[in-house]
């Protein structure tokens, strides 16, 4: 049986055409500080004189609600790190209370 995996807000709609789309990850791809519609254009482009983005990405942007999208992608990434940051801390805590258990057989012995 072929189960097809849930959707994310930031995978590619399904009205949304393949070049808006890459557009998109254009935009969602840059630091969020730095995510501008010309810096994503610029990016894309591949000149980072580009002067503007061109009509058709002002239209996809609001068409599919790019800012949004990329936030919640930020979110997620955001939430992985922390997930991921609890478990090394988690992993070094259970190696030092090894150790500790360690160190205190050998005095026990």
């Amino acid at each position: 049986m072929d189960i097809e995996k849930s959707r994310e807000l930031w995978d590619r709609l399904e009205n949304e055409p393949e070049r808006a789309y890459r557009a998109f990850e254009s935009y969602r791809n840059l630091p969020s500080g730095e995510r501008t519609l010309i810096e994503a254009y610029r990016q894309h482009v591949g000149n980072p004189h580009a002067a503007k983005p061109s009509d058709t990405w002002s239209r996809w942007s609001s068409e599919f609600a790019w800012r949004e999208r990329a936030a919640a992608y930020d979110a997620h990434i955001d939430r992985l790190r922390e997930k991921s940051i609890e478990k090394v801390i988690q992993q070094e805590a259970e190696e030092q209370a090894r150790q500790v258990e360690r160190v205190r057989n050998r005095f026990n012995e």
